[in-house]
């Protein structure tokens, strides 16, 4: 029975002839054959990931110029607008929504406190994201031109963003709510950011020369309603002690330094997010 089998010279010619003529010879079906190689799907990642805009880095003069508009907001020594400066940019992506930073996320169900920021940023330096700058997000707010609304270099217009910070609609559902560079949903809720060395030093005056001792982070940006201590524009600002509770207005856009976000920085980005998501709250997500 086995000689039967046994591959003879004619066997072999007969072979060969087969593979000439381009017959298919197929494998023993107890051979394990490779598996074709597929591609990984990855999102494309140039210099900023895609749910991020990339700003021009340069020289812009930010703030409030109109020196009446900044007098409702100088209390007692201290300032709670920022007034015209100017501040040097570098290569920075900014997100294109507030965190949890897509279209159609709903906003978080808390808001961001003083002391939380620690375990934030350490979370956040391992997706390739950080906290922004108050420089970096007045020019992705106001734009070059550093306009005083996201939707109009000097009036305030009704209904063109979320005008329920307390409970407001999906991200994105008010497409017209962009600033000039096209970013979504400011001037719904303010957002925590570092006191860059320009932002500080315009400020520093209005303190009498020293910023409160919580400083190196402060809130930036004005929120929906009108009658805040802060001024309701792209140039409000003001601060928070590190004993002081979570205010459900306080929340969060990011950034992330230009060709900083590789493929590993967006896997774990997209973890991230996703536990975020999941728990809904940024107690929930960061605790303590």
């Amino acid at each position: 029975m086995w000689d039967s089998l046994a591959m003879t010279p004619e066997r072999f010619l007969l072979l060969g002839l087969l593979v000439a003529c381009g017959k298919a010879v197929e494998p023993p079906s107890n051979i394990a054959q490779p598996e074709e190689e597929t591609a990984e799907e990855t999102e494309p990642l140039g210099p900023c990931p895609p749910d991020m805009l990339a700003l021009d880095p340069g020289v812009y003069t930010l703030g409030e110029a109109d020196p009446a508009e900044l007098e409702p907001y100088t209390e007692d020594g201290q300032l709670t607008a920022l007034p015209s400066y100017s501040a040097t940019v570098g290569a920075v992506c900014v997100g294109l929504y507030p965190f949890p930073g897509e279209f159609g996320d709903p906003w978080p169900g808390d808001g961001l406190r003083y002391g939380q920021l620690g375990a934030l940023e350490e979370a956040l330096a391992k997706a390739g994201r950080r906290l922004c700058t108050v420089s970096e997000l007045t020019l992705a707010a106001a734009g070059p031109e550093s306009w005083r609304y996201p939707f109009d270099p000097v009036d305030y217009v009704a209904e063109v963003c979320d005008p329920d910070d307390g409970s407001p609609r999906d991200m994105g559902t008010y497409r017209d709510c962009l600033s000039p560079l096209g970013l979504s949903d400011f001037l719904v809720r303010s957002s925590w950011a570092v006191l860059d060395d320009a932002a500080h030093d315009v400020m520093l005056p209005y303190y009498n020369g020293r910023l409160p001792e919580e400083g190196y982070y402060t809130i930036y940006g004005g929120v929906s309603r009108r009658d805040t201590f802060y001024a309701p524009t792209n140039f409000g600002l003001h601060f928070h002690g590190a004993d002081e509770e979570a205010y459900l207005d306080d929340g969060l856009r990011l950034c992330a330094d230009q060709e900083a976000v590789g493929e590993d920085e967006q896997k774990a980005w997209r973890k991230l997010r996703q536990r975020f998501v999941e728990a809904g709250t940024f107690e929930g997500w960061l605790g303590g």
